[in-house]
């Protein structure tokens, strides 16, 4: 029975978890960033690949992507890019 309700979860960018989503009829998917809000150098440089890998991979499957979780105006410029995404959550302090 289809109840009309949006079912999303936050999630970690890791393509294990955005297949989980999937099949159990999330119709979105929240990506957390904190791990990249976090690292600094190539670090923070791998966490972005990794968010773009799992929204390309969200997106490809269906999903609606959203990110979010330490998001602020100082580090949003390269999750904003990301193409698949099409909502993000930002801390407004």
């Amino acid at each position: 029975m289809d109840a009309g309700i949006k079912l999303s979860l936050f999630i970690a960018p890791d393509e294990a978890q955005v297949e989980a989503s999937r099949e159990l009829g999330a119709s979105q998917i929240e990506l957390h960033t904190g791990e990249y809000c976090h690292a600094t150098g190539q670090k923070r440089q791998e966490e972005l690949h990794r968010l773009v890998r799992a929204a390309q991979r969200g997106s490809a499957r269906g999903l609606e992507v959203a990110a979010g979780h330490g998001l602020t105006r100082h580090n949003v410029v390269d999750v904003a890019a990301i193409p698949a995404i099409v909502e993000l959550n930002i801390a407004t302090r």
